[in-house]
């Protein structure tokens, strides 16, 4: 009887961006994800990729859902074992991109809509200014109200917020700005910017740096000791 035992591993340092599929060891298919997966499944004979077909294809799509769940079922482990909120939100937001973009017979890219998103919705898993872990629904925020002393932010899952002022820097779908000016329709400013995070220490932790131009933009955002984000943008001319 072939054993149905399956295993998940994530590197604790910052090695491997992308994984891969081992049977002890590695195969040549790839995870998509930052994690490895291991589990007494059927490569074929070059060991190239999974099999797809008949009985040994529903074995392998077994093991890979159940590679799922564990994600799911242990996502407070793995949060604790990275020890850094960067890591973490590397392996959840490489679970949205790849959920839709990626050819996958096996089913490797589906565990976000099947085990995931359930998981971070009731969970703490995203990391506040206040340095620490917060649920969805403690990071909500609800209507905004203005007096002539300040700003109270209210949430749906913690008691309100209140301060000097309120900074809407919460992107293009900005909870902020629908809160104090409603629905607005998006336009379209005729640039398109490309964002990434490179492994690079940053020249200065505390400087910001842009570089701007003709219809060009780029700039260079420290996030980490050893990261930072990286945006050019340019508009047509």
């Amino acid at each position: 009887k072939r054993p149905s035992t399956v295993e998940v591993a994530i590197r604790e340092d910052e090695g491997d961006t992308e994984g891969r599929v081992h049977v002890t060891f590695p195969t040549q298919q790839w995870t998509h994800l930052p994690l490895h997966i291991n589990a007494e499944v059927f490569p074929d004979k070059g060991r190239l990729r999974l099999r797809t077909e008949q009985e040994r294809g529903e074995w392998n799509r077994a093991a890979m859902a159940e590679a799922g769940r564990i994600i799911a079922d242990k996502i407070i482990e793995i949060r604790d074992a990275l020890d850094s909120p960067l890591r973490f939100w590397d392996l959840v937001s490489s679970s949205w991109k790849v959920r839709d973009r990626v050819e996958d017979e096996l089913g490797i890219t589906l565990y976000w809509d099947r085990y995931l998103l359930d998981a971070l919705l009731s969970e703490k898993v995203i990391w506040a200014n206040s340095e620490e872990w917060l649920t969805p629904d403690e990071v909500r925020s609800r209507p905004i109200e203005q007096d002539d002393e300040g700003v109270t932010v209210c949430f749906e899952g913690r008691d309100p917020v209140r301060g000097s002022v309120v900074i809407g820097a919460d992107g293009l779908h900005s909870v902020v700005r629908r809160h104090l000016w409603g629905e607005e329709p998006l336009r379209y400013s005729g640039q398109t910017c490309y964002r990434g995070i490179s492994p690079m220490p940053p020249p200065d932790p505390q400087l910001i740096r842009e570089v701007q131009g003709p219809g060009q933009r780029s700039a260079i955002c420290p996030i980490h000791p050893s990261m930072t984000v990286d945006f050019p943008s340019s508009r047509p001319t």
